[in-house]
């Protein structure tokens, strides 16, 4: 069965094998994390498959413009509660008709999220330890999702309050999922001792936070465009960027010195992401690729953003070219056994970035 037959059964409202439903929509909702999960080895590549769907059904409710903040809120709290009351199936029928009545958004989205059902029937069928790892980390997402979405007003501009408020933000939409991997990575691979697992716990949220937040600096003007900004609002009040100055010419040079501290913010996860990587037992090599291959992107994203060129210009997003993703799977897949390879990439990439930076903030 293909995606089109599952969603001609759908809408006929035909019964659909769940791991069937799971699998076939993963890779549209997220074509490239889809693309590195299928490295994974199984039952870790289901597993990981699984709580990304739980994931992405939360950030489809918190997601949806039309919805009133308060209601966001509650749907996220009634959806945690999904994963969390093993007589969820009894609850689940109200939390479908509320989302099939009031969300709306991208269509595969919505399709995610109308049969949410048998994403939820696969997560109450895994092993305990493997529940109550992704439960945990599910439900601090979802229940920070809410606090977050309160704070959405109705027609101007939401800007968090601060670089701190920023790494709160950040740490429920991705730290979270950091220390969600960390569980099962160690749950799939004996050979990470619990030393080993202690201090890649404290690396976890900064490789959430990392990504996150290079995900922020280059996606910034299309979320300033739907009414958030998540940039620090002191910040922007500080180098007097407020009431909408944050878009205007005259302004580019304060604009991109506040860039500039996220950016330096990024890096500096980023350079912890680094140290959980290599952190990586070797006989976990498509682990090992799964997380150095994000990782790198993000660092030679950042070192594009340094250049601060296309920054502020909705028509020229900031983004890897596709020569530098090619070189980065090659180069990855060649080396990620080495640490100290791996390493020296890095240290070349930031470097450049570093440079960039400096020579920017003259």
């Amino acid at each position: 069965m293909d995606f089109n037959t599952l969603e001609q059964n759908l809408q006929q409202n035909k019964d659909v094998d769940k791991k069937a439903f799971c699998e076939l929509i993963f890779p549209q909702v997220s074509r490239t994390f889809a693309v590195n999960v299928v490295r994974l080895p199984q039952p870790l590549q289901f597993h990981v498959l699984v709580a990304y769907l739980l994931c992405r059904i939360a950030d489809t409710i918190e997601d949806n413009a039309k919805l009133p903040a308060q209601r966001k809120k509650e749907l996220l709290d009634d959806f945690a509660k999904l994963v969390t009351e093993e007589q969820w199936s009894t609850m689940y029928g109200d939390f479908e008709k509320q989302c099939r009545d009031e969300v709306l958004g991208e269509e595969v989205d919505i399709t995610l999220l109308h049969h949410s059902k048998y994403v939820l029937q696969c997560f109450w069928e895994f092993p305990k330890t493997v529940r109550d790892n992704i439960r945990k980390w599910v439900q601090e997402m979802a229940h920070g999702m809410g606090e977050y979405a309160t704070r959405k007003q109705t027609s101007t501009v939401t800007f968090l309050q601060s670089v701190d408020d920023l790494e709160k933000y950040c740490y429920y939409v991705a730290g979270t999922v950091g220390h969600l991997l960390n569980g099962l990575f160690a749950h799939h691979y004996s050979c990470i001792s619990s030393k080993k697992y202690a201090f890649m716990e404290k690396k976890a949220t900064s490789f959430g936070l990392g990504l996150q937040l290079t995900n922020i600096i280059k996606d910034s003007i299309v979320d300033y465009q739907r009414g958030w900004c998540y940039l620090p609002g002191d910040l922007l009040q500080e180098l007097s960027l407020t009431d909408g100055r944050l878009l205007d010419n005259s302004c580019r040079g304060n604009a991109y010195k506040l860039m500039h501290t996220i950016i330096q913010r990024a890096k500096e996860h980023l350079d912890n992401a680094l140290l959980y990587s290599c952190a990586l037992p070797k006989r976990a090599m498509k682990v090992r690729v799964f997380c150095f291959l994000p990782l790198m992107m993000a660092i030679k994203t950042l070192e594009q953003a340094a250049a601060n060129e296309q920054l502020f210009d909705k028509d020229n997003p900031v983004k890897i070219s596709r020569g530098d993703v090619l070189d980065i799977v090659k180069y990855t897949r060649l080396n990620v056994w080495s640490n100290f390879r791996m390493i020296r990439w890095y240290k070349r990439v930031e470097k450049s970035l570093t440079t960039k930076l400096a020579k920017n903030c003259l």
